[in-house]
């Protein structure tokens, strides 16, 4: 059970990110989505239903890569505990005890606004570093 998130409109973003090293923009994305789903992630991992434990210490955020130097797809989920499921949704002999969906109708809409603020930041200090690297180049 892993919920994937897909933000688009974000031109902007996109187009400063592909000015920048692939490198750069890759690992700004890569951060921007751990930080962003981190509120996600507690909130899923804090109604997780507990047993032995496994099941909230296989909540996380994955990532998938992506098709482009902008582009880094995440996913939240449980990873490598075949019960989520069945917690999640339920089975003929269990009632349902819903922990991922719960969280993630708290939580969507602060993600992407999470996401596009620490992408912009990133931005911002990763084109001030270059630049100090190129000014240090220049002047050795």
């Amino acid at each position: 059970m892993k919920v994937t998130f897909k933000v688009s409109g974000l031109k902007e973003l996109d187009a400063a990110l592909a000015k920048l090293p692939q490198a750069y923009a890759k690992n700004i994305l890569r951060k921007a989505w751990a930080e962003a789903a981190a509120p996600l992630v507690a909130d899923i991992k804090a109604n997780a239903p507990v047993d032995t434990g496994a099941l909230r210490d296989s909540i996380k955020v994955d990532r998938l890569g992506g098709e482009r130097a902008s582009e880094a797809k995440m996913q939240v989920g449980v990873f490598g505990e075949f019960h989520g499921h069945f917690q999640e949704f339920g089975t003929i002999r269990q009632r349902a005890r819903p922990f991922v969906r719960p969280a993630i109708d708290r939580h969507a809409a602060g993600v992407v606004e999470r996401f596009r603020s620490q992408v912009a930041a990133s931005i911002e200090r990763a084109r001030a570093s270059i630049a100090a690297r190129a000014a240090r180049k220049a002047g050795a």
